[in-house]
């Protein structure tokens, strides 16, 4: 048998280095591994009787000699092929194999998905020392790709008495090889009966079942066998980049099995069940190899100690996964959260990584150590966790640095991070450190996340910068957050520090990071901050709920053409003093994102320019046009304002602002809990699409972020998106159309878009009619007749359209054409306060319409209050489709929520435009009565 690499040996002559760099097909030479000659060749000709699983559609019998070409079943030490095409043609023909199957080999050409269950099959059987393949999945040219299962009792590889050397599986199709078991659960076994087998291929071998605990016989123990045997994934010393990318998955816990697991170089492993790994035997995931723990954001995944004390070994930067990205890590968390107690021993420089869920991460509760000078180096995107309390022996311990090169390190108690390790925040655009490759590549940055209360005074967190044990430095972009609770920094007993000189802080370039996504806290830096000679790059990430980041240190900007660049989508408080010396003309604050909250006073000495965040105010806020001090300039990103603390007016002296293009006027922050008062007339122009964004707040009762109280004129269509709360308090001009995507929007007090002719609800957008409330309260509102055109279309993709009456208002509101294109929309009409018994609250509407191909639905949810179709319309075609017209897409809610389709009471008829009209009323029923109404 040979092995073919079809392009390989030209890559060879020629000296080409061939790269692999993941499991997808397209990164690889494509590899093809010639099957020997075979006799037994599956054909499936008298197949297809419906099977016991779901999800295929053959049940054929292996026994059947009429099954196989040739007309004969396999006999003991054959080796069996699965051709990708035969004559059933099932696309996922399941065989029953029965109790007991020896074939020497197993093949399988990818493209038709096989399933062969049964009690036993052994491979190896009578296969000698010359023929290493014991199980393949082929794919012509890497192009047909299938899922394969062998859901059996047990799998089994032959003993020492029929072979030995390195046996291979290998699985070259995309599709999933899985092994033991019936898939999940994990009930199947796997015995190894303590031989060597390789993993190799580029598409995913699971091993569902259970391995065998391996017991030597004195044979076994003479011919040097190892007990419960040798899995590599991946070739054994073998050259990286020369070979595939195996992945290789363990579903069950292997509590008992004592073989060695060895993931090489491109070897890819994954665990996804506690005690995977087994016992004692090595445990090693070679220089060049990752191992990967697994688990779903439902179901975390406690890994405890094995029983007998083993130890996971590890050592290197781990696979690159995906062309174009960085090494993963040697250990490396794959999704969701898992608890990791087993001891963990790292040699070398090593990377620790873990992909971004936001919900999940990696703890490393057990011991983590070094006994050399290796650096622990943390890297992804993703959350890892030291939480190992021991003292002692059982501490973890290195002394090499802490380097964090991307993502969070989460620190929980004070003994989890060796004193005798120096802090190292190292990426950005500083290039290559002093840690090699480990730390180049493209990266934001990583955190050091707090998540117990330091030794100084009030538990500050005391650090001093340098290179020694227990100090930190920045090699690049890098910084803090908190978790658990409000944590505080002070670096250097509180000294200012200055950006690109002060020794071994940020440098120039690199950003200083505050805050992350898993941060449930404030973090405070109590130090000033000098920006020299440069726009200095603060980021603050959002975290959980309304964790942000508070600098009480100064703010200082003390060199020509400097000044800070607020960015990510978190909040920076920064309450310290302003120190702006030598006073300059060329001082900026720039908010490219999330918010930024200032005293408002250092405003009047620096350039405000907004860029796709907002200024966070605490009082009345006036501001000049314009790019000197004292003044703002949107650029753009665009940019706006968030209230904290109440309603807060914005303005500046002067008449309209046109809404520039094509930046967004943006309002609100997820921070925020109070409402801006905007109080400039906007002009929309003629060209172009005008946006405004609104961004929810964090206000414990109902209430605007934003309220425009001047007026909207031009007639540019105007956008209001995003997911916050903004009123239009006057009356407005505006002529163009206006689509709210997502956001809410409320008319209240004076607040009109009488000029407007066409309005678009989509994406959860809401256009509220307000008679009552204000934009803080519920109440103090007043009434104004037509609050939108009389002939306004309403176009629902997914929106709400509300209307809340007061006592005193005289009619009902009005619009013109009612059109339902997709989504799921609702009417919600309330009922006022003190309303008679039996009375209603209206909108009416010229017509309902719906066209014949949109699946969108509209659902009524206020009770006592109807959509009234006038009589005065030009026709009643409420149902373009045709049929009997009783809008079986239309729905009425209840109270308690139940919810019936429009259904005839009597007969189906035609709806007429008499006098008398169809009424569907709160059981989702079509009467007949006096007036044509939609009823809630």
């Amino acid at each position: 048998m040979t092995y073919v690499s079809r392009l390989a040996a030209c890559a060879a002559l020629l000296g080409i280095v061939v790269l692999g760099l993941g499991p997808a097909r397209a990164q690889y030479i494509p590899i093809y591994v010639d099957p020997p000659p075979i006799e037994y060749i599956w054909n499936g000709v008298n197949g297809g009787n419906s099977g016991p699983y779901e999800y295929y559609t053959g049940h054929y019998d292996w026994l059947s000699g009429s099954e196989w070409l040739g007309g004969s079943v396999p006999p003991d030490g054959v080796d069996v092929l699965f051709p990708d095409s035969y004559k059933g043609a099932q696309p996922r023909p399941i065989i029953g194999a029965g109790k007991l199957l020896n074939l020497r080999s197993l093949w399988v050409e990818a493209g038709i998905w096989y399933t062969i269950f049964g009690d036993q099959l052994t491979l190896g059987f009578k296969s000698g020392e010359v023929d290493p393949y014991l199980l393949v999945v082929n794919s012509q040219d890497l192009q047909n790709t299938s899922e394969h299962r062998l859901e059996l009792d047990q799998f089994t590889i032959a003993d020492y008495h029929h072979w030995r050397g390195v046996g291979k599986i290998e699985n070259y199709s995309e599709g999933g090889l899985g092994i033991g078991g019936d898939g999940e659960l994990g009930s199947g076994e796997i015995n190894l009966n303590n031989q060597h087998i390789q993993i190799g291929g580029m598409g995913a071998t699971h091993f569902w079942g259970q391995l065998r605990e391996g017991i030597l016989s004195i044979e076994e123990i003479k011919a040097g066998l190892i007990p419960g045997g040798i899995i590599d994934v991946g070739l054994f010393g073998g050259v990286e980049a020369l070979q595939p990318q195996p992945h290789f998955i363990l579903q069950a816990n292997n509590k008992d099995w004592n073989g060695k697991l060895r993931v090489n170089a491109r070897g890819f492993a994954i665990i996804k069940a506690d005690q995977a790994l087994g016992i004692r035997g090595e445990k090693r995931v070679y220089n060049g190899g990752s191992l990967a723990l697994r688990t779903h954001l439902g179901a975390a995944l406690g890994y405890m100690p094995p029983k007998d004390g083993t130890t996971l070994q590890i050592t290197g930067a781990g696979i690159i996964r995906r062309e174009g990205t960085d090494r993963i890590g040697a250990l490396y968390n794959d999704g969701g959260r898992t608890r990791f107690l087993m001891p963990v021993q790292f040699s070398g420089d090593t990377r620790f990584g873990a992909r971004g869920d936001r919900a999940g991460g990696l703890e490393l509760a057990g011991r983590v150590y070094n006994n050399g000078t290796g650096s622990f180096i943390k890297v992804g995107p993703g959350l890892i966790m030291l939480n190992n309390s021991a003292t002692g022996a059982g501490a973890n311990s290195w002394t090499g640095d802490t380097v964090i090169h991307g993502g969070v390190l989460r620190i929980n108690n004070a003994n989890a991070l060796p004193s005798t390790s120096n802090i190292v925040f190292e990426s950005g655009t500083n290039g290559p450190s002093d840690h090699g490759a480990y730390a180049s590549g493209p990266s934001y940055g990583g955190i050091l996340e707090l998540g117990y209360a330091g030794s100084g005074a009030g538990g500050v967190h005391n650090f001093t910068l340098g290179t020694g044990p227990g100090q930190l430095r920045w090699e690049g972009s890098g910084g803090f957050s908190a978790v658990g609770a409000d944590r505080t920094v002070t670096i250097n007993g509180g000294a200012n520090l200055n950006w690109g000189a002060t020794p071994h802080f940020v440098k120039s370039g690199d950003a200083l990071l505050l805050g992350s996504r898993y941060a449930t806290h404030n973090i405070t830096l109590t130090n000033g901050i000098r920006t020299g000679a440069g726009i200095r790059e603060i980021r603050v990430e959002r975290g959980v709920g309304n964790a942000h980041a508070i600098i009480t240190g100064e703010l200082g900007i003390n060199a020509d053409n400097s000044g800070y660049r607020k960015t990510g989508r978190g909040l920076l408080h920064w309450s310290g003093s302003g120190n702006f010396s030598p006073k300059s003309t060329s001082r900026r604050v720039i908010i490219e994102g999330g918010a930024l909250r200032l005293p408002q006073g250092l405003l009047a000495d620096v350039s405000l320019r907004l860029d796709g965040g907002v200024l966070g105010i605490d009082a009345d806020f006036t501001f000049m046009l314009g790019s000197g001090h004292g003044e703002t300039i949107w650029l753009n990103g665009g940019g706006g304002f968030a209230a904290y603390g109440g309603t807060h007016k914005v303005w500046f002296p002067g008449g309209s602002v046109w809404l520039y293009y094509p930046g967004e006027l943006r309002f609100g922050h997820y921070t925020a809990d109070g409402t801006v008062d905007f109080r400039l007339n906007l002009t929309l122009g003629t060209g172009g699409t005008r946006t405004i964004r609104i961004e929810r707040g964090s206000a414990s009762v109902p209430r605007a972020d934003v309220v425009l109280s001047g007026t909207l004129s031009g007639s540019a269509p105007l956008w209001l998106v995003g997911d916050g709360r903004i009123d239009l308090s006057a009356n407005t001009t505006n002529t163009g159309n206006v689509s709210i995507y997502g956001a809410e929007v409320r008319l209240n007090r004076q607040g009109r878009l009488a000029s407007v002719s066409k309005i678009t609800l989509a994406h959860n957008g809401t256009l509220f009619l307000d008679d009552v409330g204000t934009h803080d309260s519920q109440t103090g509102g007043s009434y104004r007749a037509d609050r939108i055109n009389d002939d306004a279309t309403i176009v629902l993709q997914g929106g709400t359209l509300a209307y809340r009456r007061s006592s005193v208002s005289p009619a009902p509101e009005k619009v013109g054409e009612l059109t339902v294109t997709s989504g799921q929309n609702s009417i919600q009409i309330f009922p006022f306060s003190g309303a008679a018994k039996g009375s209603f609250s209206e909108i009416h509407a010229t017509s309902l319409q719906r066209d014949a191909s949109s699946r969108g639905t509209l659902h009524f949810s206020e009770k006592s209050s109807r959509l009234r179709l006038d009589t005065s319309a030009s026709g009643h075609n409420i149902n373009a489709a045709g049929g009997v017209r009783i809008m079986p897409w239309a729905t009425a809610i209840t109270a308690g929520g139940w919810v019936g389709r429009a259904l005839p009471k009597r007969p189906p008829r035609a709806v007429s435009t008499t006098s008398r009209h169809w009424i569907l009323t709160t059981r989702g029923q079509m009467t007949r009565g006096r007036h044509r109404a939609m009823c809630g």
